[in-house]
């Protein structure tokens, strides 16, 4: 029989493997645990009622009290208009890269388009130099511009965006992992609404590789490129958390109230996500802890084993998430290293009452 510190070497093992992200994935356990795996759906049935009673009450959870925004629309990608001047100075905050070391601030940056234009014009404040612009590829009405050690991305956005909950979501071995750091600006002019990202880096950023920009808006989480993005908003326990998932862009992230980042990954089916609860537990730690996947629609009687003494059997709430399963819990006073999510496997029955087991799934999809 496998001990607990076991299972925590082969957590920290799969998450080593795990797709790299700002959200961690946990990887499932290996088949070898399979028998331990199939006591599962028999433990849930011997504890009854009275088990979901004691781990609710343990670890604090208070159901889903949250509004469901599965249905709501984002705010869209506004056109731009281009009957009217648009003129702002724009300070990045962030210093230049030269493949090395930070050097410098990045100067302050002059951001005009005149009516009738084309295209935006970016100029160099400290020496009134224009830089090299192309249109950013996939991202409508978008254009990026390359300075001498660093980048600038602007985007049309919608009203409402704050740059504290907005990320670039950018392939970074496109740079060759030369890129450190980025900020986010908003500017207005007129009613327009211009956001701007700056990056640090000391390779070319190619147009055709910008990837994605994603921002919320009075709680919606949108997307530059005008793809569909589907969300829940759930609560448990005083936390508050958004799950969104864009299936044209094949992402999936995070929202929690300013000023928590946005968080973003390529989507991994079958793999279990963890969103800590910033401020919590000591350093190398967290105590409080979302972990989430998205299971096929219909899934129900979800419950999961944690990665405790025991092996606490648990029950996860489930939402919809367009037209897939949203299954979630808050861990609430189970200390988990950040290498690991505190769960290792997850059961529940499909829509025809089938059991089904994350493990076995996420194996059979390679």
């Amino acid at each position: 029989m496998r001990t607990a510190d076991d299972l925590r070497r082969l957590l920290a093992t799969a998450a080593a493997e795990a797709p790299p992200m700002h959200l961690e994935p946990d990887a499932v356990i290996a088949a070898a645990q399979a028998r331990r795996r199939r006591t599962m759906w028999r433990a849930v049935g011997t504890l009854g009622a009275a088990a979901v009673l004691v781990t609710a009450l343990v670890l604090g959870l208070t159901g889903p009290l949250g509004e469901l925004r599965s249905s709501t629309e984002p705010a869209s990608v506004p056109e731009w208009d281009t009957t009217r001047d648009f003129s702002a100075v724009v300070e990045t905050g962030l210093s230049a890269y030269d493949g090395e070391e930070l050097h410098g601030p990045v100067p302050a940056l002059e951001v005009t388009r005149s009516a009738g234009a084309e295209r935006f014009t970016v100029t160099d404040t400290t020496n009134g130099e224009q830089l090299d612009g192309a249109p950013a590829q996939g991202l409508p009405g978008s254009e990026l511009f390359a300075g001498e050690d660093y980048a600038v991305l602007l985007i049309p956005a919608p009203r409402g965006v704050d740059g504290r909950s907005t990320e670039w979501l950018f392939d970074w071995s496109a740079l060759g992992n030369s890129g450190v750091g980025q900020t986010a600006r908003v500017v207005d002019d007129g009613g327009q609404t211009l956001l701007v990202h700056a990056m640090a880096a000391a390779t070319p950023v190619p147009p055709d590789a910008v990837g994605e920009v994603v921002w919320v808006v009075d709680g919606t989480i949108g997307l530059a490129s005008g793809e569909e993005v589907q969300q829940a908003e759930v609560e448990s326990a005083g936390e508050r958390l958004v799950v969104w998932r864009s299936p044209g862009s094949d992402l999936v992230g995070t929202f929690q109230d300013p000023p928590s980042p946005l968080m973003a990954s390529h989507f991994t089916r079958y793999a279990l996500y963890r969103s800590p609860v910033r401020g919590e537990g000591a350093e190398g730690q967290v105590s409080r802890l979302w972990s989430f996947v998205v299971l096929p629609e219909g899934a129900q009687q979800v419950r999961a084993v944690l990665d405790d003494e025991v092996g606490t059997v648990v029950p996860f709430e489930t939402v919809p998430l367009g037209p897939e399963t949203l299954a979630y819990r808050l861990l609430d006073g189970v200390e988990v290293a950040q290498s690991d999510t505190g769960v290792w496997d997850v059961a529940w029955r499909d829509a025809s009452g089938e059991p089904r087991h994350l493990s076995d799934l996420a194996r059979d999809a390679g």
